[in-house]
């Protein structure tokens, strides 16, 4: 057809049409049927491979499957995603269906799509995390039911549940203003993640709403998510000389890892320095003191997004949706007033 690339029209009659053979050929050799000699076969799995062709298999009846994946960062799964993940498949089981579980590196290149991905096996996919701008790009080629946990519409295109963290950023910042906290450290790890972008700009919208200084050394961004990132960030304070009175941490394991560093350079919890994170995970809250947190909604942001899933299972098409739940701060013994 005028005007139409050969990419455009990527499917059996082309890989017919290049080798000289009838469609039923090509569509016998590619699913491995009789009726074709190894040779042809062989030719014709090759040509697909090479133009990057896989068939999409018409089914009869759903595989009662959903694909799970999971990033890793620095070889790391964070606290939050295991929850996501055990959240995913207990709601996913809610909904009968089994589970493919698949990690992925997050800095991975090429894209890489699971098998059960790439050949059709699952009915959906849900993606827990950040992932790549290019993976999510890769992601639509081949499924057209894909939910994303705790991410953007904007980054990913697909339908995306997420829990702002930006209201109680504010709420929490004001609180420890409110507590006679004027130095008010925030650490972050990547700041290209939606999540770490929000914190950081409501974060700078109160202490300028709240006229609280603000000195390029109290935000530390790019540590690691793990407990070595806490400890990193107090280190900077103090090789800085600028340790604040309150700390918010980018996550709780983080705000653990500050906690040791603290201690371990002298320092008391909450009557030195206030301490918080976000996720609110249960262990936390049995910490002396317990931990100040931000609850970021995973039971909500799982149900909802399996909803989803489960309903562009049922209707593909139409435009992505999204819904935004928002987050709530616990207060316990971690922050006290500055004395």
């Amino acid at each position: 057809m005028a005007g139409k690339k050969p990419s455009d029209e990527l499917n059996l009659r082309l890989l017919a049409r290049t080798l000289g053979v009838n469609v039923s050929t090509v569509s016998r050799a590619l699913a491995g049927k009789p009726g074709v000699s190894p040779a042809r076969a062989r030719q014709v799995t090759e040509l697909a491979a090479s133009l990057g062709y896989r068939p999409r298999p018409y089914r009869e009846k759903y595989a009662n499957c959903i694909g799970l994946i999971v990033p890793v960062h620095h070889q790391l799964v964070e606290d939050y995603l295991m929850k996501l993940i055990t959240l995913t498949i207990i709601e996913a089981d809610r909904h009968g269906k089994h589970v493919h579980l698949d990690f992925l590196r997050y800095d991975a290149r090429p894209a890489r799509l699971p098998a059960v991905v790439r050949e059709n096996r699952v009915d959906g996919v849900c993606l827990a995390g950040s992932f790549p701008a290019r993976f999510h790009a890769a992601m639509r080629q081949h499924c057209q039911a894909v939910v994303s946990l705790s991410e953007t519409i904007e980054r990913t295109g697909n339908d995306s549940v997420l829990a702002s963290s930006r209201e109680a950023t504010r709420e929490l910042v004001r609180g420890l203003a409110a507590m006679g906290h004027r130095r008010i450290g925030l650490v972050l790890t990547d700041p290209a993640f939606p999540s770490m972008r929000h914190r950081k700009e409501a974060y700078l919208a109160e202490c300028h709403a709240g006229g609280l200084p603000l000195h390029k050394a109290w935000l530390v961004e790019g540590v690691s998510a793990a407990q070595q990132g806490g400890q990193e960030a107090v280190r900077r304070y103090l090789h800085a000389r600028q340790l604040p009175t309150a700390i918010i941490f980018g996550n709780d394991q983080m705000a653990m890892g500050g906690a040791f560093e603290l201690a371990r350079s002298g320092y008391r919890i909450p009557e030195d320095v206030s301490i918080a994170g976000y996720n609110n995970t249960e262990a936390m809250q049995e910490l002396s003191p317990a931990l100040t947190s931000i609850d970021n909604q995973a039971e909500e942001i799982v149900r909802q997004g399996m909803d989803l899933l489960m309903d562009r299972i049922a209707h593909p098409g139409g435009p992505p949706r999204q819904i935004v739940l928002q987050n709530q701060v616990h207060w316990r013994a971690s922050t006290a007033p500055l004395v």
